[in-house]
Formats: structure tokens, C-alpha cells, sequence
């Protein structure tokens, strides 16, 4: 969905995440605003 976007976003820094639960991988996950929060906060502290 974000394809046609990223290309406008060259000067920044810009995460793109397949979520879980969601795309790709939307196999069998409960989806939880809380935890896909929590594991995209540990990939920008990385």
C-alpha cells in the first residue's frame, strides 16, 4: 500500500513495516495496537 508513497520520502528516514497480523504476514497473529507499538519502538531505538 505505501509503494507508491515512499518514493516522495527520499530526504527522510522513513520505516516501512510489514505488520504482523497484516500483508504478508497476516497468518494466525492477534493483532494488538499495544504490542506492534512496543516492537516498533524497539526497532527505531534499535
Amino acid at each position: 500500500m505505501w509503494l507508491k508513497q515512499v518514493k516522495y520520502f527520499n530526504d527522510y528516514k522513513c520505516l516501512v513495516p510489514n505488520l504482523p497480523g497484516h500483508g504478508k504476514s497476516s497468518g494466525g497473529y492477534n493483532f494488538s495496537i499495544k504490542d506492534i507499538a512496543g516492537k516498533i519502538s524497539t526497532i527505531i531505538e534499535g
